[in-house]
């Protein structure tokens, strides 16, 4: 009996395309003004309030203009009232403006927590304090009513803005002479997800569904609190977390693995979780839709048939890195991602940040 060859044909090369939306925290400030008598150096009145992180804030930090530290050197006054807007570009009245810090330097720190905090962005949080004053001579007005932080270089945009409250929160104004200081304790706080967060996807060719468990990663390491979105760059002192990352040097490559685990405490690491024997993926930038009140950066991670093919446990997670090779973001996949070396596989994956658009406590 005659028993016809097999088809020649090569078997077709497939392409799967994953598409993952990860949270990458938020960004929130806080202000502290005290008007001091000069002489007495008393201070006469005192207020804590928020402020509104501007969209041209969040552009111009995510866009590369420059680092939040950076940018919160020109502190601006103003006696304009009206309600404080994202969309704001500048104060309603700017009267004066300041980068002195009175010789009080900077703070950089990290904040653990329980899971509250204002604003319900929970804790923990980096923070950045930075002080500026207005001297005897400066900003003599009986109406001020508005503050926040400016970046005058080219182009220049408003980054905070807030109206001055009471204790209730409740719109009010300081009379400045020449016999009082007003001083200002800016606080920037920039929240990490903190615990796992997640979410679901459709993988195209296979059209199966999946899920995911993320969480940042080694969130309190006190050298470089990288592990998330709004990293700290290395900053010299005694807490050398001081300067935000640009969200845009997120993602700079990404690895797959065969083994992994569901992620555990965010202050572990992969190897903490037991997480090894990973295959390396370079990512390109992709689209950066931006939204009012937040800031997405989308990243693409292209896997050929050669490589991470992992048989029939496929793909059971993957880490986010930075381009200096340190992961800041962990996935664990259920089920597991399918991938043969007939098939190449495109990860595209897209963090969103966000900033608080509150001027209330």
């Amino acid at each position: 009996m005659w028993v016809p060859e097999g088809d020649s044909t090569p078997p077709k090369k497939t392409e799967q395309i994953v598409h993952l939306a990860i949270p990458a925290g938020t960004l929130a400030g806080y202000v502290e003004i005290d008007l001091i008598d000069a002489k007495s150096g008393r201070i006469k009145e005192h207020y804590e309030f928020s402020n509104v992180i501007c969209t041209a804030g969040m552009d111009g930090m995510f866009n590369g203009l420059g680092l939040v530290s950076s940018m919160l050197q020109t502190l601006t006054i103003g006696t304009g009232s009206t309600t404080p807007s994202p969309d704001d570009t500048r104060l309603d009245e700017q009267v004066a403006a300041s980068t002195s810090d009175g010789g009080i330097d900077d703070v950089f720190g990290y904040v653990t927590g329980d899971g509250g905090g204002q604003f319900d962005l929970g804790n923990p949080y980096h923070f950045i304090q930075r002080t500026r004053v207005f001297t005897e001579g400066e900003a003599n007005f009986p109406t001020l009513a508005e503050i926040g932080f400016r970046d005058n270089n080219a182009p220049e945009f408003q980054f905070t803005r807030a109206l001055i409250k009471d204790v209730n929160g409740v719109p009010i104004t300081i009379a400045k002479t020449d016999q009082d200081q007003l001083r200002i304790l800016y606080e920037i706080r920039g929240y990490p997800v903190p615990s796992h967060f997640f979410g679901e996807f459709v993988l195209a060719e296979s059209n199966t569904s999946h899920s995911f468990t993320g969480s940042a990663i080694d969130i309190d390491r006190a050298d470089k609190g990288r592990s998330w979105t709004f990293s700290l760059n290395v900053q010299s002192g005694p807490d050398p977390r001081g300067q935000f990352h640009q969200l845009g040097a997120w993602g700079g490559a990404m690895r797959v693995y065969a083994s992994a685990s569901v992620p555990g405490n965010p202050t572990g690491t992969l190897s903490d979780w037991g997480w090894t024997g990973a295959v390396l993926a370079p990512s390109e930038s992709l689209s950066q839709p931006y939204v009012c009140g937040s800031f997405t950066r989308t990243k693409q991670a292209t896997f050929e048939p050669s490589d991470a093919s992992f048989g029939s446990g496929g793909i059971q997670g993957m880490a986010v890195r930075y381009p200096s090779n340190e992961d800041v973001l962990a996935l664990y996949f259920t089920p597991s991602i399918k991938k043969t070396d007939l098939q190449r596989l495109v990860i595209a994956y897209s963090a969103t940040a966000t900033a608080s658009l509150t001027s209330s406590l």
